[in-house]
Order: structure tokens, then sequence, then C-alpha cells
């Protein structure tokens, strides 16, 4: 049966600034003479220490942030009521920003001075602010994982070429998709010269505009995009920014791309973050927030992060025991790393490889196939050498008979130490020719199989896949020990069959030696098959001996879900549990 997972769990975003008719004006907003002419726009909602609420926003006058506003220079209500007291943070937390640069075909006249720019835009960071950069043509690549390190990011801004066509929407949604677990403020910075093609006129990308708000909202993130030129996609990049609270700025000449860039730094630099306490309750439900300077308003709307129903007392809780997986048979072909003379890569078979990051050092593996039509899925079992959590992927695309790059079977781009990807192929047409696998980021070991799509996998890895227990509706269960400092002993798994409907997936996790500290983790679910694809689940983490929440989980079809229980920190113990969602 086709499994169909769809969460409700994270922050909605809406936003725009809009202008602000009402004839009543509030007592506590000041500075009269500061705003004629000045715009504000609230960039991000933050509720993870909910019922805290911090809003990070700007206020610009002629394109400049404008300075020296109090909290006497605000008002903000939330659905309607007035928040106070209200307060404005004079120091900014650190920011994550992803630089997200169009590398395809057009640009390459163009690319020196988009280089330049973006270079001059992490100058305007401060120096604990993290920069990652992208880039994107034909297909997507982080080139430069998230870092405070400067020199790397300019270094792999430099070594950008100019090639391709222009998967717009995927580059977004890979940009987003990153940014998912980065916690506090954070931006995109996008530029493009151009819509989403593949050459003829048709969409290249496999996401859409929808998709690539949608996760933003999720996720919670301003997109900020820079058009450069004239012939682009200017509608969809306006709907991006103001959908996301963020900017939309043209540059008709490449020259002009510095000045751009200048002026979003500075902005980012500028935003003010306005605190208050909510008194609403953490039901899960949608949240209109308004923030007013003078007579000029922004609006954005939230949904408190994993804090939706009261998980069951811990008392509750019992421990079930895991069921073990043995390892899949692996062969012991090598790959090839000769285009013309690729290894077969025959149906059922899964193969396994090693390779650094192929766009630095040439290096990729060709396989060949011959597949009947049907549908197939593709999967990609990926490890970091060094089993560090950091930036882990790779891609498979299907090699043209001129040796170019042709159909894109896969990418995989996650934060992790070790991570499955599953990419399902239909088609009428048989399947021949060479399979080249590109490996990102750093020395990673990978096992790939090619199954029918009716195939069932025996684990969650082909090699070493961890244990997973049995769980019941309603029946809380009590992990053993997790060690957040150890990617071997920080995850548990459970599983569980689910028919189509609403559940209430809570957990809570507790500090071994009781102590004040960080405390936390998440619950992600999996389809059958291994794939993270439906990620988190449930996020908390707070200061304290424990921390619990809980989140909405929708199924449209009957399915089997695997539920990863994670602990962030130290020594820990979850109590996690999945009951029938009620209102």
């Amino acid at each position: 049966m086709k499994t169909n997972i769809t969460l409700i769990v994270v922050l909605l975003a809406f936003s725009g600034a809009i202008a602000h008719a009402q004839s009543e004006s509030s007592p506590r907003v000041t500075g009269q003479e500061k705003a004629v002419g000045a715009q504000v726009q609230i960039n991000q909602i933050d509720t993870s220490q909910f019922p805290k609420v911090s809003i990070f926003a700007t206020v610009l006058k002629d394109g400049e942030p404008v300075p020296g506003l109090s909290a006497g220079d605000f008002r903000v209500r939330e659905d309607e009521v007035d928040q106070e007291p209200l307060t404005v943070t004079p120091k900014l937390t650190p920011l994550s920003v992803v630089l997200t640069m169009d590398t395809s075909g057009s640009m390459k006249k163009r690319l020196a001075d988009a280089q330049s720019a973006a270079k001059s835009f992490l100058e305007t960071l401060q120096p604990q602010d993290k920069a990652q950069v992208i880039r994107f043509a034909r297909d997507v690549k982080t080139i430069q994982p998230l870092s405070a390190d400067r020199a790397p990011a300019e270094a792999a801004i430099d070594a950008t070429t100019a090639r391709g066509d222009t998967a717009l929407f995927d580059a977004l949604y890979t940009s987003v998709e990153s940014l998912r677990d980065v916690p506090g403020r954070k931006a995109i910075v996008l530029l493009s010269d151009g819509v989403d093609d593949d050459g003829t006129g048709k969409l290249l990308s496999k996401k859409t505009v929808t998709d690539v708000l949608t996760l933003a909202r999720q996720v919670n993130v301003p997109i900020y995009a820079i058009g450069l030129g004239t012939e682009l996609d200017e509608l969809a990049l306006k709907k991006v920014a103001s959908e996301t609270g963020a900017l939309y700025l043209n540059a008709v000449e490449p020259s002009e791309l510095k000045r751009l860039y200048d002026s979003i730094g500075k902005q980012l630099a500028g935003q003010y973050t306005i605190g208050y306490s909510s008194n609403l309750p953490a039901d899960g439900a949608e949240h209109r927030v308004q923030l007013r300077y003078s007579e000029i308003t922004s609006t954005k709307s939230y949904v408190v992060l994993g804090a939706f129903k009261t998980p069951p007392a811990i008392t509750a809780a019992s421990t079930v025991q895991a069921d073990t997986v043995a390892d899949t048979t692996i062969s012991d072909k090598n790959p090839s790393t000769d285009p013309n003379s690729p290894v077969a890569l025959n149906l059922g078979e899964v193969v396994k490889g090693r390779l650094g990051d192929s766009e630095k050092t040439g290096k990729y593996h060709y396989w060949l196939l011959d597949l009947p039509p049907g549908k197939y899925k593709f999967v990609l079992d990926l490890k970091r050498a060094d089993e560090k959590d950091s930036n882990i992927g790779g891609s498979l695309h299907m090699m043209t008979p001129e040796g170019k790059e042709g159909q894109k079977i896969g990418n995989m781009n996650k934060l992790d130490h070790r991570h499955r990807s599953v990419f399902r192929i239909e088609t009428t047409e048989p399947i021949k020719g060479v399979l080249r696998y590109a490996n990102d980021f750093t020395i990673s070991d990978y096992h790939l199989g090619v199954l029918r799509e009716s195939d069932q996998l025996s684990g969650l890895f082909f090699v070493k896949p961890p244990a997973v227990a049995p769980i019941k509706l309603g029946a809380p269960v009590t992990t053993p020990v997790l060690d957040g400092t150890d990617t071997q002993k920080r995850d548990v798994y459970y599983a569980i069959t689910l028919p189509a409907a609403d559940y209430n997936v809570s957990v809570e996790f507790r500090r071994v030696d009781r102590k004040d500290s960080n405390v936390g983790g998440f619950v992600s679910a999996l389809s059958e098959d291994g794939d993270h694809k439906t990620d988190q689940v449930v996020r908390v983490n707070t200061i304290g001996s424990a921390a619990n929440g809980a989140a909405k989980l929708s199924l449209a079809d009957e399915a089997k879900v695997i539920f990863r229980a994670r602990a962030d920190f130290a020594k820990e113990t979850a109590m996690f549990s999945v009951e029938n969602w009620t209102e």
C-alpha cells in the first residue's frame, strides 16, 4: 500500500508589510519623527522557548535600518490582544545564513560580479555568525557547509563556474531544508538571473514554488531574493520573498549586485529582537502577530513547535524488547571511476564504495544499468568516514551517450553522520545506460541498491541496521539511556502500524545526572523502508533537568511508521508515546 506521511508540526509563517490605515493611535508608540516614510517587516518569529516569543524584525527608512528604537516605539498584538511588557534586546543572537547562487550558463558573463558581491556580503556578518554556500545550475550542491570561518566560504564562492540550466526551486528547497534543524536567527539570500528551465522551456526542478513556501513556513526562515537582469521569473522571486518575511531586490546590471548584497547584510545586522510572554495556550493553533511601528504594521503567524498536547505521566511508561536485523548481503564488486568502463549493477543487488567530495577531487563512480520498464527504488545509504554530525550527501544521475549529466535519479543533502534516502522511479521505457554517483562534502562510505518498488527491505540500513522495538498505540515506553555525545548511542527506534488518522506524538527527555543544564532531543518519523523524508515530528530543547513536548502526525493511508528518538546533549532517557489525536 502506498504510504503518505504528512506532518503538522512546526511554525507557520505568513508575512507582509502593510500600511496601517486605522485612525486610532497607540500611546505606547513613540518616535513619530523617525517613522515618516519608514517600513516595518517581521522577518521571523521564534517560539522555541514558548511562552516566551521573540520577533526578529527590521525597520527601514530609505532602504536603511532605523537605529535606536526601544520597546516604547513598538506595539505588538497577538490574536488582536495587546502584549505587554515588551522587551527590545540590544544584542542580536548569532545569525545562520545561506548564500544560494545561480551558476547556470546565463551567469557566465556576470559571475565575477556575483562572486565579488557575495564575498562582500560575508564582510557584513558578525564574527559569531555562520554562512553556508549553495550553488545551483542543472543540479544543486552545498559547496561550503555552515561555518563561522569566512576563508573557506570565500574560496567556495571563487571556485564557482557557470554552466547548465536552472533548477531554481530545487535550489531554494534544498537551502530551506538545510536550515531545518538550525535554531535561532536565520536567513537565505538568493541570487538568480533566470527562470526554472530545463533548456526546452519546461520546469527543471522536481519541487515547485508552493513546495518551497510550505517548507519555508515550517522552517520559519525569510528568503531574500535578488533578481539579476530582465529575463527572470520576477513574479516567483517576489512571491517567495514577500511570503517569507523578506524583500525582493532587482539589479538590472551586475555592477549593482554589491550594493544590494550589502543592503541585505545591513538589514540583517540591524534587526530588532522584540520579546514578550504569550498568554495563549500551546494548543497547536495558528496565532496572528501584528507588529506596529507608528502607523505601519507587519503581520506574521505562528504555531508553537512541540507543545501541542501534554505528554502522559512518566510513571506510566514501560520498556520493550527491540528486534535485531541481520546485515544485507553486499556485492564484492569494485566500483569503476571510468565512465567508459562502468561495472554492472543488477536488479536486487547492493554494491558499496567510498569517495571524497567529487566536485573537488574530480572522481565519480559509474555503474551500468539494464532494467525493463517498471517501478523501482534506488536506495542510498551514506555514512561519513569521520562519523561527525555535519553535511552529508550525494547524487545519482544517468549519463547521456555523449557522457554528459542526464536524468537525475535523486539527491541527498542532510545534516547527520549516517543517512538513508530512497528515490523512486516509474518508467514506461527501459533504463539502460551508465549511472553516476557523485559524493558531496567529505569522505563517505556508501551502499547502493536498485530494487523493485514492491521489494521489502530487511532493515533501516543495509549494514549494521539498528534494532527496532514494537510499540502499541496509547502505551508509553521508556528508552534505554541515550548518550547525545556519542553517535553510536544516542538513537533508539520504535515501530507501529497505524491506520489513516491523526495522532499525538509525545516525548519527554530527562538528564540522568538530574542537573539543570541543556536537555532535549527530537523524534522523527521514517517510512517502513527507512527513508528519513519526514524528519522531525517534535523537537524539545531547554535548560533544566527535563524537557517535554508533543506534536500532531497525520497519515493519509495506513502505514507502518518507524519512529527515531534521539538525545541531543548528555546522557538522557526519553519517555515516548503515540496516541489518538483528540481536539
